[in-house]
């Protein structure tokens, strides 16, 4: 037990901040992370944190998952603040999360996301499932990865539904892999157009960690990638080319273009037995080029 009652927190290192609490240093080896007594719903009604509701018991079971589990720490110890659970002690650590370091090298993302699974899989076997895992609390510490905020609620921890939380965490982590490694379009809300993509379809994600594994490893295979700008009009000679040169195709448009000229682009492709891959932000290109293990680039233009 930690009594914060008079803890000044104005002379302490302020970390971050989000739905459940707020996070500070307090050592190199700690950091505290103090509940909000709310939090703010939908509407923008508010309601009591739900994170408060933990108890002793719920320690005792975390203290025993940390003795057992290798590549991640959870939370050591409850903070108490006028006698009643007000925080949870963490292990400090200095880096930064996943969704703010940009231009990390292909071989060096493919370690990441290979680690990314092997922890989770560590903690989905142990019964504790990250159901809301995420980028942002994923992070980089001395280029090992460190999963966080495993305290709030979305954390469930010997779950009476353990199949049904572990397809949640799965299917969190389809959407984080295929965001760290830009596999997600511009227009991944509308249905009628994802439907016919690739990638990021709305009907199919990787079901169970032995097809996340494999989506990782694709990003290790030579590939040959054909952008095409929505704007372009192609002819039978470029439709050939598109189709002999065995490429993913990626359109190339930005959030101005209307979604019927997006439809016609891809529905042209269609009928010429061509499937899109992606769409991109024009703006993205060179980015997105550095997820992929490239043989061969062709962009197409309007001539």
């Amino acid at each position: 037990m930690i009594d914060i009652t008079y803890l000044d927190k104005e002379n302490l290192k302020f970390l971050g901040s989000g739905l459940f609490g707020t996070v500070y240093k307090i050592n190199d080896d700690v950091a505290y992370k103090i509940y909000h007594k709310t939090i703010k719903q939908d509407y923008g009604y508010r309601e009591k944190n739900p994170a408060l509701k933990k108890n002793k018991s719920l320690l005792k079971v975390v203290t025993e998952k940390n003795k057992i589990i290798k590549n991640t720490d959870l939370y050591s110890d409850f903070l108490y603040s006028n006698g009643i659970i007000s925080g949870v002690k963490l292990k400090y650590y200095d880096g930064d999360t996943l969704d703010h370091i940009k231009n990390i090298k292909l071989k060096d993302k493919i370690i990441l996301g290979k680690k990314i699974l092997k922890y989770t899989k560590e903690l989905t076997d142990n019964n504790i499932y990250p159901t809301d895992i995420k980028l942002n609390n994923i992070m980089l510490v001395d280029k090992d990865i460190k999963i966080i905020d495993l305290d709030d609620p979305l954390t469930k921890i010997n779950p009476f539904l353990k199949s049904l939380n572990k397809d949640k965490t799965i299917e969190k982590l389809d959407y984080l892999l295929k965001k760290f490694y830009q596999d997600h379009n511009l227009y991944q809300y509308y249905n009628d157009i994802t439907c016919n993509l690739e990638v990021n379809n709305p009907f199919y994600y990787c079901k169970d960690y032995h097809e996340l594994s494999k989506y990782i490893k694709s990003k290790e295979e030579k590939t040959n990638l054909v952008f095409i700008n929505i704007n372009d009009e192609l002819t039978e000679k470029n439709y050939k080319f598109i189709r002999n040169s065995n490429s993913k195709v990626i359109l190339l448009c930005n959030e101005f273009y209307g979604l019927t000229k997006i439809k016609n682009q891809i529905n042209k492709l269609k009928e010429h037995n061509i499937k899109v891959f992606n769409i991109i932000n024009t703006d993205d290109y060179n980015e997105y080029l550095n997820n992929f293990n490239i043989n061969e680039v062709y962009r197409l233009r309007k001539k």
